[in-house]
């Protein structure tokens, strides 16, 4: 594992984390003030592709779900990514609530 990754690797963790940031997202972007809602809701979006992609794997294997399951994580974790060094890592989002998202404070 890359030290400097915030993401977890395992699915299951990778699940748990995405669920977490979109969570706190949608039930904060008004507040926040600095989250366009069409972000937010993309964010959501980009989730729920994930998580449809994901369950679709936790039945009895099936090669291609699991490709199609790698696919969707490549590019739902990259635009994870774009979406918390846009939105997630400055203020008005506190460290408080960085670390309780398992977001890295690089100060």
């Amino acid at each position: 594992m890359n030290h400097s990754d915030f993401i977890p690797r395992p699915d299951a963790e990778f699940e748990t984390f995405f669920r977490n940031i979109t969570d706190f997202v949608l039930d904060n972007y008004a507040r926040l003030g600095n989250i366009p809602k069409a972000d937010a809701d993309q964010l959501e979006s980009d989730f729920d592709e994930w998580n449809n992609a994901y369950e679709k794997t936790l039945v009895p294997h099936i090669p291609q779900l699991t490709a199609e399951k790698n696919r969707v994580r490549v590019r739902t974790e990259r635009a994870l990514r774009a979406f918390i060094n846009r939105f997630l890592r400055w203020p008005p989002v506190t460290d408080l609530e960085r670390d309780k998202l398992g977001i890295r404070n690089w100060i």
